[in-house]
């Protein structure tokens, strides 16, 4: 009953069973006795995102603890991108495509979804240095 891989299985299972509302209460059990697994929050954060309706302010809240563990997840950011752009946030949703562009060696896709980032982060958003320093590293993997 305190083992989280279990309640992640039966979660894994629903979920790709195309029982995604299902899968939400054995991931959050899992989520909840192993608070430190990165793949886990954003297995969690995946389902919540295709429930029907979408949980997408929890979605977006596992998936940023996820990375917080895991930062080096390029699917995290995929769906990432995906929630904000359900949110309509433009701006970060590019910026989440282009740090996985960026994470996947994709260096000439990574600097267009930051651009695209830039151009529609308002100008005050902390996220906009982001999106420059994956234009540096983008540039600097081209090299």
């Amino acid at each position: 009953p305190n083992n989280p891989y279990f309640y992640e299985l039966k979660g894994q299972m629903l979920f790709e069973s195309g029982r995604a509302n299902d899968a939400l209460p054995p991931y959050a059990k899992a989520v909840e006795l192993a608070p430190r697994a990165g793949l886990i929050a954003a297995a969690y954060g995946h389902a919540l995102l295709e429930a029907k309706p979408a949980k997408l302010d929890d979605a977006i809240r596992q998936l940023n603890r996820s990375l917080t563990i895991e930062p080096k997840q390029s699917s995290t950011h995929y769906f990432l991108a995906m929630a904000y752009g359900r949110q309509g946030k433009e701006g970060l949703s590019r910026l989440h495509l282009a740090e996985r562009a960026l994470l996947q060696g994709k260096f000439k896709n990574a600097r267009t979804e930051a651009n695209l980032a830039l151009n529609a982060l308002p100008t005050s958003h902390s996220s906009r240095q982001r999106a420059l320093d994956i234009l540096d590293a983008a540039a600097a993997g081209e090299r």
